[in-house]
C-alpha cells in the first residue's frame, strides 16, 4: 500500500464511511476505491473525481 492509499483509506475510516460512499457525490465506483487503497491499480492514484492529476 502506497502512501496515497493509506491516506484515503485513513480518512475513510476515521469518518466511519464505507467504501462506497466517499465514491457516490463523485460518480466513482466501491471496486476503485478498494484500488487506491490497496494500490492494485498504479495509476488509479493520480485518477481523482473523474479528472487526471
Amino acid at each position: 500500500m502506497d502512501v496515497l492509499g493509506k491516506m484515503i483509506k485513513y480518512a475513510r475510516q476515521e469518518r466511519h464511511l464505507t467504501q462506497e460512499e466517499p465514491g457516490k457525490p463523485v460518480g466513482v465506483q466501491k471496486s476503485q476505491i478498494s484500488k487506491l487503497e490497496s494500490s492494485a491499480n498504479a495509476h488509479g492514484g493520480l485518477i481523482l473525481f473523474g479528472k487526471t492529476i
